[in-house]
């Protein structure tokens, strides 16, 4: 009988366990489990309850737009009941209506914070932001808010501030390196709301002093938690109302150059001229004789393909999925990739017969003529970045479709 008692005593000891251990409490935040639990189980009304409790109540809504979209469009495709489906579009519709109430709310109570809010890495969602999760779910009332246009412009210009004419300016500071001087920089204050990893990048090597104090993370942590759970009555703390005076200070003429050519919009400009210098060397070389051995000309253009080749295998092995069988899929998903893909093997296969004896050179510079044909499509997918035209590239895509 003792004995027994010690086994039952000693069992008991064992089975004690620290709630408050980190290694053992699996669920931080419960609230988000629930809610995923009950949109999963189509409860909505449980789902919007659990949606007004804890907090990151933006990226829940955005989260529950997209499973509820996806769980929609499975049953559509599985012919299962019709009011399933229309039931879980409702339920998406739902949760995309209260993402945009609540950034609305944040941009009318404060701009910056707002901007933030939709840059903020998450880490309870596999370290996302919420305008990554709109994009997901393809939100676009989300994206089309004047905070998130507002927000992808400022990231598009990155730290140069130009208001007219910014491709002029960008083409001319390329082809023009010492007119990069007369342009002008958005200050540290200013890219505070930029992304965590690209704002690294931007300031991770800032030289000039801090045009601010630094806040406390404590304190920076307590205005994310408390602009994230608005849904709840709670509205974000104000700031002082005494402002702390900023120290402007020029930008030394290194931090220039590397802020210039760092700069989204400048990277596109530098992709989209070498690509056109690459279609005009591609174009001579379908357009004169044949020669038995390339030109250095065309080791241009083969070097470019070859380049093109690594930048895809690149971006494969960068994607998010673990397993590579995985990544492929997902990167076989984007139509352009495939094109490319396609592209890029049958010229390969027309350098290949370029290289032999007759007849089969001939046969390589015909595919040569037809692979050219395909770069010329592709410059669509560059005319999609302009406001005028991209519309119009949209419409064709749809149509073609």
């Amino acid at each position: 009988m003792r004995r027994g008692r010690k086994t039952a005593k000693k069992r008991e000891e064992d089975v004690d366990i620290d709630l408050d251990d980190p290694e053992i409490n699996h669920f931080p935040y419960p609230f988000h489990e629930l809610m995923l639990w009950a949109v999963l189980m189509k409860r909505q009304k449980m789902a919007l309850f659990f949606w007004q409790h804890g907090e990151e109540a933006m990226a829940k809504a955005l989260v529950a737009c997209k499973l509820c979209k996806s769980m929609a469009h499975e049953a559509s495709e599985n012919d299962m009941v019709d009011d399933i489906s229309q039931e879980l579009n409702h339920n998406s519709r739902e949760f995309a209506q209260l993402a945009v109430e609540l950034l609305d709310q944040s941009y009318k109570q404060e701009e910056q914070m707002a901007m933030k809010l939709l840059t903020y890495e998450l880490k309870n969602w596999s370290n996302s932001t919420c305008l990554q999760l709109a994009v997901a779910a393809k939100h676009r009332d989300f994206i089309a808010h004047t905070c998130s246009q507002m927000l992808l412009t400022d990231m598009w210009m990155g730290r140069l501030r130009i208001r007219k004419n910014s491709s002029l300016k960008v083409i001319l500071g390329i082809l023009l390196p010492p007119s990069i001087l007369s342009l002008e920089f958005k200050n540290k204050n200013e890219m505070s709301y930029m992304p965590h990893s690209q704002e690294s990048a931007l300031l991770g090597k800032e030289m000039e002093e801090p045009e601010k104090p630094a806040k406390d993370k404590d304190e920076e942590d307590m205005e994310f938690t408390a602009m994230l759970d608005g849904v709840n009555g709670e509205s974000a703390r104000k700031k002082n109302e005494e402002e702390v005076p900023t120290v402007h200070r020029m930008i030394p003429f290194g931090r220039k150059i590397y802020e210039f050519y760092n700069a989204p919009i400048v990277k596109f400009w530098f992709h989209t001229l070498a690509y056109f210098g690459y279609l005009m060397l591609f174009n001579y070389i379908v357009l004169v004789k044949m020669e038995r051995w390339p030109s250095v000309q065309e080791w241009i253009v083969i070097s470019y393909i070859f380049t093109l080749g690594i930048e895809k295998m690149r971006e494969i092995l960068m994607s998010e999925p673990g397993k590579l069988l995985q990544k492929v899929k997902v990167w076989l998903q984007e139509y352009w990739n495939i094109t490319d893909l396609m592209a890029i093997l049958l010229f390969s296969i027309g350098m290949v017969l370029r290289l032999q004896e007759q007849p089969f050179m001939s046969y390589g510079r015909v595919i040569y003529c037809v692979n050219i044909i395909y770069w010329y499509i592709r410059l669509l997918d560059i005319f999609g970045v302009n406001k005028y035209l991209g519309p119009y590239v949209m419409m064709i895509g749809k149509m073609v479709r």
